[in-house]
């Protein structure tokens, strides 16, 4: 989490009895599980079979198309170089040599705690 959130959880217990009440729920459950389980294959398979590069351009554009915010001149996204190195699998140093090539580029702009995308097809 990058912002002050709020996190509420239920026991099994508790779960299970809503569940027999609400079919949905076990069906949207289900639905998230998937899609938390198909974005550990991709990602382990980005690490097995992607470059340093790959993996950080794939990264960064999934993140600003998810959580990034339009603006005039590209997607926002609150992110640090540190957030891009854990999710991406690699080192800060690469990511940072990276992001500099690419802001050099005119692809991004990158300042503390946020990246500005402008052009997702200069990472690929």
């Amino acid at each position: 989490m990058l912002k002050d959130s709020q996190v509420l959880a239920w026991d099994r217990g508790t779960i299970r009895r809503l569940v027999l009440r609400y079919p949905r729920l076990l069906e949207n459950a289900l639905s998230i599980a998937s899609e938390y389980f198909n974005w550990y294959l991709a990602t382990h398979a980005a690490v097995t079979a992607d470059t340093a590069r790959q993996r950080l351009a794939q990264t960064v554009i999934n993140l600003a198309r998810g959580i990034g915010t339009n603006v005039c001149g590209g997607l926002e996204l609150e992110v640090t170089n540190e957030d891009l190195a854990y999710a991406s699998s690699m080192t800060l140093f690469t990511v940072s040599r990276l992001l500099r090539e690419w802001h050099r580029q005119g692809a991004l702009v990158k300042s503390r705690g946020k990246l500005l995308l402008r052009a997702s097809e200069t990472l690929l």
